[in-house]
Order: C-alpha cells, then sequence, then structure tokens
C-alpha cells in the first residue's frame, strides 16, 4: 500500500470513529439525563472528568512512545523490534499506573465525598485497563492499522452504552455506571492487545 493509499485509508477510518463517538455520546448523555436526573448527572459529569484527568497523569507519554517507536521499527521491517519496544513501555506503564492508583486510591478514600467516593474508586482502579488500552492502541497506530482500532473504539462505545442502559433500567447510580466502564474497557483492552501482538 502506498503512503497516499494509507493516509487516506486512516483518514476515512478515523473520520469514522470520530462521528460514530459523536453519535454513541449524544444518545449516551440522553439516557444518562433521563435515568440519573440533574444533580447525579452533574455528579457523574465531575466523576467521568477526575476520571479523565487521571487517566491523563497515568498515561504520561508511554502511549506516544509506543506509536512512534513501533512505528519506527515496524517500517524498517523489525517487528521483533518493535514488540520489544511495545513490551518495555508496557511495563513501565504498569509501574507508573500502579503509582498513580496507589496515591489516588487513599487521597479519594480521604478528601472525596462519601456520595462519590466508591465511583472514584473504581475509577482509579480503571486506570489500569484504560493506559493498558491506550498503549496497545497506540502500538496499532504505529502498524497504521487505523481500521483494527477503529473497530475495537465501536466495540467499547457499544459495550459502554449497553452497561450504561441496563445501570440505568436497573436503578443504578453512578458506581454502577463506572464499573461498566471499566469492565467494557477491560474487554476492549484484551481485543486492542491481540492486535497489537498480531501485528
Amino acid at each position: 500500500m502506498t503512503v497516499r493509499e494509507t493516509l487516506v485509508r486512516n483518514t476515512v477510518w478515523y473520520g469514522l470513529v470520530t462521528f460514530l463517538g459523536l453519535g454513541s455520546g449524544l444518545v449516551m448523555s440522553v439516557i444518562l439525563a433521563r435515568g440519573l436526573g440533574p444533580e447525579r448527572m452533574g455528579d457523574y459529569s465531575y466523576v467521568l472528568w477526575l476520571a479523565r484527568v487521571m487517566a491523563t497523569v497515568a498515561t504520561l507519554g508511554f502511549a506516544v512512545a509506543t506509536v512512534r517507536y513501533t512505528a519506527a521499527h515496524l517500517g524498517r521491517d523489525e517487528p521483533g523490534v518493535a514488540k520489544g519496544f511495545l513490551t518495555l513501555l508496557l511495563r513501565r506503564q504498569v509501574i507508573y499506573t500502579a503509582i498513580v492508583v496507589a496515591i489516588a486510591v487513599p487521597a479519594i478514600i480521604f478528601l472525596a465525598p462519601p456520595s462519590l467516593r466508591g465511583a472514584l474508586i473504581v475509577c482509579a482502579l480503571g486506570l489500569f485497563p484504560i493506559t493498558l488500552e491506550a498503549t496497545y492502541a497506540h502500538a496499532v497506530y504505529g502498524a497504521q492499522r487505523y481500521d483494527l482500532t477503529t473497530r475495537v473504539s465501536t466495540l467499547k462505545m457499544t459495550l459502554h452504552l449497553l452497561s450504561a442502559v441496563v445501570v440505568v433500567l436497573l436503578g443504578g447510580d453512578i458506581v454502577g455506571l463506572s464499573i461498566g466502564i471499566m469492565l467494557g474497557t477491560s474487554i476492549t483492552a484484551f481485543v486492542q492487545r491481540r492486535s497489537a501482538l498480531r501485528l
């Protein structure tokens, strides 16, 4: 495949996942607003924001480094070296995530309001599947296979949407929604892992 064909293919796949993400986000916000009500919806938005902040701190740059080094070595037809970099960066990511979780959980226990404490602890523990999935996904990006990451992202959006529907129908709360997100991300992290190692 030429560079031009690769760019066109990746742009189409990236555009598709962006469009699906916007649609999924809109449907999810309607479901959650109706199921949680305004006050709890505000609490859930705060929990999601804090989860994103923790995820940003936990990823640190390992995912970006994974793209750079896997792409460079796959471009030189050195898949073994690319896998070695993936393994090295993955180990460091797990260690760093463990440090962030070890700091975040006690801080949540002592500082978070009781109504949000459970959801925030679930989100902190959910940093492991989030950071692992990000590292594997960026290895797939390094292989220029945006089609695979789009499929996994679509699966993740579907799982998160289904879990939100189930939690709302069962009368669950923010903790249930956080558990649903963590389980969905754990599944997609496993799928991303298979794609990355295969490439």
